[in-house]
């Protein structure tokens, strides 16, 4: 620390000490005297309480005096019904056929050998079970139409329809 800071220091230090030596000893707060009279609006004259009424009755006007709105906003009336359209004629559609539940796709198996890469598939129905196989194959409703490095192609039995499973 240099010597600057320590007498800087120093100085404020004895500044706050006499101030506080000097300063009152009691902790009692100074009582500041009231000023002389009544403080206005305190108290009223007798003339004014008499007065203050009439003077608000005259702001306000008498009732004959006010607008009668002419509708009654509580009272509702009926809406003429509306006209009544004629029933269109609906297309008869197909039923939907929900979609099958698809069983999920674990792995795929590459087998190298002399003819060539052959892949294969581990299937699971309930995440409990797995089976593996290979394109033509069946696995419960479904039969394995191919099997590629990264998908398997599924056809459903009943209606030929063609799912696609992907690894994940």
């Amino acid at each position: 620390m240099s010597r600057v800071a320590s007498i800087v220091l120093l100085v404020v230090g004895t500044f706050l000490c006499v101030t506080w030596i000097v300063s009152p000893a009691s902790s009692e707060p100074q009582v500041l005297p009231s000023p002389v009279g009544e403080r206005p609006g305190t108290s009223l004259p007798p003339e004014a309480v008499t007065v203050e009424p009439i003077r608000l009755e005259a702001l306000n006007p008498p009732l004959s005096d006010r607008v009668i709105p002419r509708r009654n906003p509580f009272s509702f009336e009926s809406r003429p019904a509306p006209a009544v359209r004629q029933a269109e004629s609906f297309v008869q559609m197909a039923p939907v056929r929900p979609t099958p539940r698809l069983p999920q796709l674990v792995a795929i198996i590459k087998d190298s050998t002399t003819g060539g890469d052959r892949y294969r598939a581990v299937l699971s129905a309930d995440r409990m079970d797995v089976t593996i196989v290979q394109s033509g194959a069946t696995f419960g409703a479904f039969s394995i139409a191919d099997v590629r490095p990264d998908v398997v192609m599924l056809r459903d039995a009943v209606t030929g329809d063609l799912f696609r499973l992907a690894l994940q």
